[in-house]
């Protein structure tokens, strides 16, 4: 009855694949925390807590590395198979100094190599190192991807932590 108005149904059912999670190729994943002054307390503490679950979950066939960053870099694990040994390294992780998150995530880029993915879980204060801000921090994300086909994921942690920082990474990578 109304002419300015119409209502339309759409139904779309989609084809029942059954595929299973199991073909699915093995990741390549290096985990890049930082652990600055900045992120100490309850934003390290839920950091740890986000990344053991995250390890638990991955795949025997997937491959993971973790490295922690505060002026210095650490490499915890090289590419390892994730198990409970590998989650429990979290719990060694502690707050430090100042932010060199370009060193933490190059770190990372170079371990997982080509077709590699890094997670990022950061405030994105980044204070120290080679590049501090955020336009060369997403540059160094997208050469990375072109380049060597590394993604680069990125998680904001904290109220307080810069987004324009962690999500130029993620868009460049």
């Amino acid at each position: 009855a109304d002419n300015t108005n119409r209502l339309l149904m759409v139904e779309l059912t989609a084809a029942d694949t059954h595929e299973d999670s199991s073909d699915d190729p093995p990741v390549r994943l290096a985990l890049v925390l930082d652990r600055s002054g900045s992120m100490s307390g309850e934003k390290l503490l839920n950091t740890r807590k986000a990344t053991a679950k995250l390890i638990r979950s991955l795949n025997a066939e997937d491959r993971v590395a973790m490295v922690v960053y505060d002026n210095n870099v650490n490499v915890l694990t090289d590419m390892a198979e994730p198990n409970k040994k590998v989650a429990s390294l979290v719990e060694e992780i502690f707050p430090g100094g100042m932010t060199n998150l370009y060193g933490g995530w190059v770190q990372g880029a170079e371990l997982v190599g080509s077709k590699g993915n890094v997670v990022l879980l950061s405030d994105g204060l980044a204070n120290t190192g080679m590049f501090t801000d955020a336009e060369n921090l997403q540059l160094q994300a997208y050469y990375a991807h072109t380049k060597n086909s590394v993604t680069t994921s990125t998680i904001g942690v904290g109220e307080d932590y810069d987004e324009a920082l962690m999500a130029g990474m993620a868009k460049g990578g």
